[in-house]
């Protein structure tokens, strides 16, 4: 699933929490050349730094080159990173495709069914449980996304799950163009998110992309 634009360039990495740390990984195992960057320059970051630069990544804490992020194939965003963040920003002038890593994700999970769960309240215990039903069940199901580990790390599983239960922030869904999970749950909506919304109506349009790509 990966482009050949990707191959042919590099694609940047915004923010290196869990899921940016996860996807640079899993682009640099599938030999993508990566540049990540965080605007925190923590102990942990540090450590994650040296872990990726290993790896072959060209990684920058406190800073972001924003004329590389400008020239990159893409750009992956993690969830902490707003919209209108300035390397974000810069992506988004240069026409560059911003994409969530659980999009990413979803694509490389290719032949995996996928249950995504959003709301409000409850993302957290209802993906938990649908994913312990299904293996009760006696069906191959793994949970990930925003409860706390990346959905690309499943992809990396042998053998792949035969379901993913992912739990999905407005913020992934945000930038999640691609994502068509077999399932969707909204369990609920609730003023929520408003340092980083205009709106409340702007926060629930965010909840609704989880259908854009519904049949």
């Amino acid at each position: 699933m990966i482009p050949d634009a990707w191959r042919a360039g590099e694609v940047a990495v915004v923010g290196l929490a869990r899921s940016g740390a996860a996807v640079t990984r899993w682009l640099r195992a599938q030999r993508v050349a990566v540049y990540a960057s965080d605007l925190a320059d923590t102990p942990h970051l540090r450590e994650t730094a040296g872990e990726i630069r290993g790896l072959g990544a060209a990684v920058d804490l406190g800073r972001h080159d924003l004329d590389r992020i400008r020239r990159a194939a893409a750009v992956i965003v993690s969830p902490g990173v707003p919209p209108d963040a300035p390397p974000i920003a810069a992506a988004r002038d240069a026409r560059r495709e911003i994409l969530a890593e659980i999009d990413v994700a979803a694509r490389a999970l290719s032949g995996t069914n996928l249950i995504a769960i959003t709301g409000t309240n409850g993302k957290t215990t209802t993906t938990a449980l649908i994913a312990h039903v299904l293996r009760q069940a006696g069906v191959r199901a793994e949970a990930g996304g925003n409860i706390g580990r990346p959905l690309i790390e499943l992809a990396t599983l042998d053998p792949r799950p035969a379901w993913a239960v992912v739990e999905v922030s407005s913020f992934q869904l945000h930038d999640a163009p691609h994502l068509a999970p077999a399932v969707g749950v909204l369990t609920n909506l609730s003023p929520n998110h408003l340092d980083r919304y205009r709106s409340v109506e702007e926060y629930y349009s965010d909840k609704q992309l989880l259908f854009r790509n519904a049949t």
